[in-house]
C-alpha cells in the first residue's frame, strides 16, 4: 500500500490523527500526524501546566518531556484508550511529568538542605495566590515588561534578544545575522544563548513585579529599592533577586560585599555564608506574582524554543522508525513476513526519551525560518520548491485566501469572503504581524483583519467606508470616513479614536493614511484643507505613537495621492524608511487633464520633487496603477493609457474598459519606458523581485485578480498563483536602525526617524542642530557632527553665530514600543565645551 498524504485542506479529528499516527504503514502521513498533534495541543498543555504549576520556565520543561514522551509512546504502537479524547489524554501526561518534577526536586532539596535551616526567620512564607492571565492585555503588558527586562542584559545578549523574541528569527537567520554583523557564532552557541537569555528574562522579570508592585510590607525591600533611584537596570535587579532568593540583609551584612557570584542565574546558590536568609515576606510575593504572570510568561518566552524542540523529536522519532522499515529483515527469507505494524513501535529504554529532547535541542538551531504556531494549509509545488527554498517571505492575496509563502512552506492564513477583495496588505515592522483590508463588491461595509503570525490569532473589525492601513507598534490603524484614525489594538477590542495633537484644531481636515516611517515608529498622514483651495491645501504630517504631529513638508505639495481618481492611493515608503512616493495628480483634475506624477518626498529633509509621465499622446494620458522603489532606491511607476472616449460625452463604457500596463522608470528626473508589463512590482532583499502582471482602467479601485511571479536575480520563476489582487514582501532581516526619540513637540525636526540631518525642539532656533553626519548610527551610542547656535548671553538668539556642534545620542532602548536613542545632548567641543551624559534632553517623554 503506498504512503497516502491526506488533504491539508480537510478537517481531521482526533480518532483520525491517533489512527494516523499509530499506522507504521503510512510513515509520511505519520508524522504528519504527530507534527498536527503537537501544533493542536501544545499551547493548550504548556498553557495549563503553567497556570498549575506557577511558574513558566519548570512548565515549559514538563510540556517539552510530555510531547517526547507522547511521541515515543504513540511510535511505540501505544495510544490513548479512547482517541475522540487525546486533549485529555495529553493533559493527562503533563499532569504525571509535572509530579515527577516535583519529586525530583524534592529530592534534590532535601540532599542539598542545611540541618539549621529555619524557613520562618524573615516571614510567614504564605503565599498570596492572585488570577494566572493569558489573554492579549496581559501578552501585551508581559511584552513590555519582558522588553524593559531586556535592556537589563550585556550588550550582546540584549541583539539575541531582540532578533529572536522581537523580530521573531529563527536560530539559524539570528546566526546569520550576527555573521553578517561580524560575530562568527556557531547554530548551537546561539542556540544555548538563547536559551540564557530566556531564563535572565525570565529571572529578572520577578525582580521587575517586585519592584513595581506593593512593597510596604517589607522595610528592606524599599530600602533596597530607594538606592537606586534610576530606572530598572542590572543592579537593582540583582539586589532584589539576593534579597528574595537568599539574603534579606543583601548588600548589609559583612558576607555579601565578599560574595563573588555575578551570573543572575547563580544567585541562589551563593554558599558563601550558610548564615544567609532570604526574606519568606518577598519570596512569597515573588512566587505569588510569578504564578499570576506565568501562562503570559511562557507564551511570551518559551513557546517558540519548546515547539522547535518538539518538532524536532517528532522528526528523530520518525526517522528512526523509516530506518527500520527500510533495514533488511530479520527474519531468514524462508519466513514469513510480520504484518506492517510490527516493524512500526520504536522500542527504546526509557533514557532514550530524554536522549532525543537532548539531541534535539543541539540541533534546533537548524531550522530554517519562523515557525508559524497553527498550520490550517500547505503546500508546495514540486517544480518550484528548489527555487522557493531560497526565497524571502511574501505575503499575498488570492481571491479566495491570505496566505503567507516562506522557505518551508505556504501557508493559508484567512480566508476572503465570496464577492470580497482585499485590496490593501501590509507586515508590522518586526515581522509578527499581518494586516489587511477586505472591501465588499457593493456598498462600503468594509472589515479589518490582523493576523499575529507568533500565535495564530486572527481578529476582525468592521469599519464602515474605511481607506488606507498601517502599523503602529502592534495597532492596525485606519481612516474612517476621511476623518477619523481609528487604532485597533491587538487584543481585539474596540478601535480608540486617535486625536492628533498639535494641529489647528479649527481646520476640516480631509484624511488619507498613506504608510509608516522606520520601525513603524509614526504614522505618515495626508491631509487636505477643506477651507484653503489648490495646492496649499495639501499636507504631509507625521504622528508619533504619543499622537504628537509634525508636517514633513513646509510648502506646498501640488498632487494628491491618487488624484481625484482614487484619492489616498498608490503610495508606497523605501524599505529603509526614509522616503516617500507616490502617484497622483491635481485635486479634481483626473481623469481628462495631463499625464499623472510621481511625487518623491525625503522623509528628513523634507524636500521634494514631482515628475509627470510623458504627454506625448494628448488623446491617451497616462495613468498610474502602482509606484515602488527599486532595489537601489530608484523610483518605477506602472501605468495605462486611458481610452481617448473617455474624455468625451457618453464615456462610461470607455472608463470601464480596461486596458495594458507598461512600467517606467525615473531617472535623473525624466522618466524612461522599459520592455516590462505589470499593474505592481516589488523587490526584496537578495536580487528578488515579484511582479504582478494584468491590465487596468480608469473605474478600478484596485486592478483585478491577476498571476503573481516572483523572480530571482538569475531569473528563476516562482509562479505564485493566476489570481492575486495584492502582495507584500516580509520587512527585511536585516538589523533595523533604531531612531532619535520621538515627537514630543510640534513644530519638531529629526526625532522619530534614522540618522536625521537636522535636529530641532521646535520654537526658538537655539534648540536646533543642522547638516549632521553622523557616525557609530546603531551602537550604544551615536556621535554626530553639525552646527548650531552658540548662545553666550551677552547677544540675542538671533545674533549669535552659528558655529560646529557635536551631538551624542545615546540611553539605547524601547521607547512606545520603538528601539530609540532616547536622550541627546549636544555641545561645542571649540569652546572648550564636553559630553556630560548627565546633561541631556529626554527626547522620549520630552
Amino acid at each position: 500500500m503506498g504512503d497516502r498524504a491526506e488533504p491539508d485542506n480537510e478537517p481531521v479529528s482526533d480518532r483520525e490523527l491517533v489512527g494516523w499516527a499509530l499506522d507504521a504503514s503510512q510513515p509520511r502521513r505519520r508524522k504528519k500526524a504527530l507534527e498536527m498533534i503537537a501544533e493542536r495541543y501544545l499551547q493548550d498543555v504548556m498553557v495549563s501546566t503553567a497556570r498549575r504549576m506557577g511558574d513558566a520556565e519548570a512548565a515549559s520543561d514538563v510540556t517539552q518531556q510530555t510531547f517526547t514522551d507522547v511521541c515515543d509512546k504513540l511510535m511505540k504502537g501505544e495510544g490513548p484508550q479512547n482517541p475522540d479524547r487525546l486533549g485529555g489524554w495529553l493533559h493527562n501526561f503533563s499532569r504525571n511529568r509535572e509530579r515527577n518534577h516535583y519529586k525530583r526536586r524534592e529530592a534534590t532539596r532535601e540532599r542539598s538542605r542545611p540541618a539549621d535551616d529555619h524557613d520562618d526567620e524573615f516571614g510567614s512564607g504564605v503565599s498570596r495566590v492572585g488570577v494566572a492571565r493569558d489573554d492579549e492585555e496581559r501578552l501585551a503588558q508581559a511584552r513590555g515588561i519582558a522588553g524593559r527586562v531586556a535592556r537589563t542584559l550585556a550588550a550582546d545578549e540584549q541583539e539575541i534578544y531582540r532578533l529572536y523574541y522581537e523580530q521573531e528569527l529563527s536560530v539559524a537567520e539570528v546566526t546569520e545575522q550576527l555573521t553578517l554583523s561580524g560575530r562568527k557564532l556557531s547554530q548551537k552557541t546561539v542556540q544555548n544563548k538563547v536559551t540564557r537569555v530566556a531564563a535572565v528574562v525570565a529571572t529578572g522579570f520577578e525582580a521587575y513585579l517586585l519592584v513595581q508592585h506593593d512593597r510596604t510590607s517589607c522595610g528592606r525591600l524599599t530600602a533596597i529599592i530607594g538606592r537606586y533611584p534610576q530606572e530598572f537596570g542590572s543592579e537593582v535587579r540583582d539586589h532584589v533577586l539576593k534579597h528574595a532568593r537568599k539574603c534579606a540583609d543583601c548588600g548589609s551584612c559583612t558576607v555579601c560585599p565578599t560574595c563573588r557570584v555575578r551570573d543572575v542565574l547563580a544567585i541562589s546558590t551563593c554558599e558563601k555564608s550558610t548564615g544567609c536568609r532570604r526574606c519568606l515576606v518577598c519570596d512569597s510575593e515573588r512566587v505569588d506574582l510569578k504564578a499570576q504572570w506565568a501562562p503570559a510568561l511562557v507564551l511570551l518566552l518559551f513557546l517558540r524554543p519548546v515547539r522547535t524542540v518538539v518538532l524536532q523529536a517528532v522528526n528523530q522519532a520518525w526517522s528512526e522508525a523509516i530506518s527500520v522499515l527500510s533495514s533488511p529483515p530479520a527474519n531468514p527469507p524462508s519466513s514469513p513476513p510480520g504484518p506492517p505494524s510490527a516493524v512500526g513501535p520504536l522500542r527504546r529504554p526509557a533514557a532514550r526519551t530524554a536522549k532525543v529532547a537532548t539531541a534535539a535541542v543541539a540541533t534546533a538551531a537548524v531550522v530554517a525560518g519562523a515557525l508559524l504556531l497553527t498550520r490550517p494549509e500547505t503546500n508546495s509545488s514540486p517544480q518550484t520548491a528548489p527555487v522557493a527554498a531560497t526565497m524571502p517571505t511574501i505575503a499575498y492575496a488570492t481571491d479566495k485566501e491570505v496566505r503567507v509563502q516562506t522557505r518551508e512552506r505556504n501557508t493559508t492564513v484567512d480566508r476572503v469572503p465570496a464577492g470580497s477583495t482585499v485590496t490593501d496588505l501590509i507586515w508590522s515592522a518586526d515581522r509578527r504581524r499581518l494586516g489587511w483590508l477586505v472591501r465588499p463588491a457593493q456598498g462600503t461595509a468594509a472589515t479589518l483583519h490582523t493576523r499575529d503570525l507568533s500565535t495564530g490569532r486572527n481578529r476582525t473589525w468592521d469599519c464602515q467606508n474605511c481607506s488606507g492601513i498601517a502599523f503602529q507598534g502592534a495597532n492596525l490603524v485606519s481612516v474612517q470616513q476621511g476623518a477619523q484614525i481609528l487604532s485597533h489594538p491587538p487584543t481585539g477590542k474596540a478601535p480608540k479614536t486617535l486625536e492628533l495633537q498639535g494641529l489647528d484644531t479649527t481646520t476640516t481636515w480631509q484624511l488619507f493614511l498613506v504608510g509608516s516611517t522606520a520601525a513603524d515608529s509614526a504614522l505618515l498622514i495626508f491631509a487636505m484643507d477643506d477651507n484653503v483651495s489648490g495646492a496649499d491645501a495639501n499636507k504631509l504630517f507625521r504622528m508619533a505613537a504619543n499622537k504628537m504631529v509634525t508636517t514633513v513638508v513646509d510648502d506646498a505639495l501640488r498632487h494628491i495621492p491618487g488624484g481625484a481618481r482614487q484619492a489616498g492611493q498608490y503610495t508606497v515608503v523605501s524599505r529603509d524608511g526614509a522616503q516617500f512616493a507616490y502617484g497622483g495628480n491635481d485635486s479634481g483634475g483626473d481623469p481628462c487633464v495631463a499625464s499623472d506624477g510621481v511625487t518623491v518626498v525625503d522623509l528628513d529633509t523634507g524636500k521634494h520633487t514631482t515628475t509627470a509621465l510623458a504627454d506625448d499622446d494628448a488623446s491617451r494620458r497616462l495613468r498610474i496603477t502602482g509606484v515602488w522603489f527599486g532595489p537601489k532606491g530608484e523610483v518605477w511607476a506602472s501605468a495605462f493609457r486611458q481610452p481617448a472616449e473617455a474624455c468625451v460625452a457618453y464615456g462610461e463604457e470607455a472608463a470601464a474598459r480596461r486596458q495594458r500596463t507598461v512600467v517606467y522608470r525615473l531617472d535623473d528626473g525624466t522618466w524612461t519606458k522599459s520592455d516590462q508589463e505589470a499593474v505592481m512590482a516589488q523587490p526584496a532583499e537578495d536580487g528578488w523581485s515579484a511582479r504582478r502582471a494584468g491590465t487596468a482602467g480608469l473605474n478600478d479601485y484596485r486592478p483585478p485578480a491577476s498571476p503573481l511571479v516572483v523572480t530571482n536575480s538569475k531569473n528563476q520563476r516562482v509562479p505564485l498563483d493566476d489570481s492575486v489582487t495584492v502582495f507584500a514582501w516580509a520587512p527585511s532581516d536585516s538589523k533595523p536602525a533604531p531612531v532619535l526619540g520621538t515627537l514630543w513637540g510640534p513644530y519638531q525636526k529629526g526625532y522619530g526617524l534614522p540618522k536625521p540631518t537636522t535636529v530641532y525642539n521646535g520654537g526658538s532656533p537655539s534648540g536646533m542642530v543642522r547638516d549632521v553626519t553622523w557616525t557609530s548610527w546603531g551602537g550604544e551610542r551615536a556621535t554626530g557632527t553639525g552646527e548650531a547656535i552658540y548662545v553666550t548671553g551677552e547677544a540675542s538668539v538671533a545674533d549669535s553665530p552659528w558655529e560646529k556642534s557635536t551631538v551624542v545620542a545615546f540611553d539605547l532602548g524601547d521607547c512606545f514600543g520603538v528601539r530609540t536613542y532616547r536622550k541627546v545632548s549636544w555641545f561645542h567641543p571649540q569652546r572648550n565645551e564636553r559630553f556630560d551624559e548627565s546633561r541631556y534632553m529626554n527626547v522620549c517623554t520630552g
